[in-house]
């Protein structure tokens, strides 16, 4: 009764003042709402924290043969435009993979992403250099971006791992030319998903000996 009675003040909340509110749907266990008040105020029923993905998140490399869900699949993609960048610029490009013969051409543009071919989705991050003409301020934008996609899977019950591309030109270049990439766009590292299908080697990576206070 108390969450159907929070659902409708939501709706109503949103309905009045739709840029004060906030509502985000996850499926099953991850879901999870919040409206968020002008005055900072958070309802929030359940759901995954974010700290735990945080915590929680490592690299996988094995998969499930399922395809993800589209809900599922947005939800990454919503995380990164979520990311930070120089200005607001987002100088991103996301090119999104799921048919299985291109996920197996892209397990042989680099010798560490032969898994990739068994994932359920994969991800080529590029830089948008008409966006930002410098590429060592794309990757920042583009790390944060990643990093919040990779939280998010995490979030969702899926897994994903990381695999660099730039700088190395071979990787880069043929990444380019695969996808026919237009000037000024250029391919920086490639991410695979999928549903778990290992076991999970949480790993506590936290070193105090490299934490420096006021000075080094």
């Amino acid at each position: 009764m108390f969450f159907r009675i929070l659902d409708r003040m939501v709706q109503i909340l949103t309905w009045l003042n739709p840029p004060a509110c906030i509502v985000t749907q996850r499926k099953d266990s991850h879901y999870i709402m919040k409206a968020n008040f002008q005055n900072g105020d958070i309802i929030q029923k359940k759901g995954v924290k974010s700290m735990d993905a945080i915590f929680n998140r490592t690299s996988i490399r094995k998969y499930k043969q399922e395809s993800l869900k589209k809900e599922e699949i947005d939800l990454i993609l919503k995380a990164a435009f979520s990311a930070p960048s120089a200005k607001n610029s987002q100088p991103w490009q996301f090119i999104v993979v799921e048919n299985k013969d291109t996920l197996k051409d892209l397990s042989q543009m680099t010798p560490y992403a032969s898994f990739l071919k068994d994932a359920a989705m994969g991800m080529v991050v590029c830089a948008d250099k008409n966006k930002n003409d410098s590429l060592d301020y794309c990757q920042q934008d583009l790390a944060a971006a990643t990093e919040n996609m990779l939280v998010e899977a995490k979030s969702l019950g899926i897994g994903s791992c990381w695999l660099g591309v730039y700088p190395n030109e071979e990787r880069y270049l043929a990444l380019n030319k695969y996808f026919k990439l237009p000037k000024g766009i250029v391919p920086m590292w490639m991410i695979s998903f999928g549903y778990i299908d290992q076991e999970e080697a949480v790993k506590d990576k936290f070193d105090s000996s490299k934490v420096h206070y006021e000075k080094y």
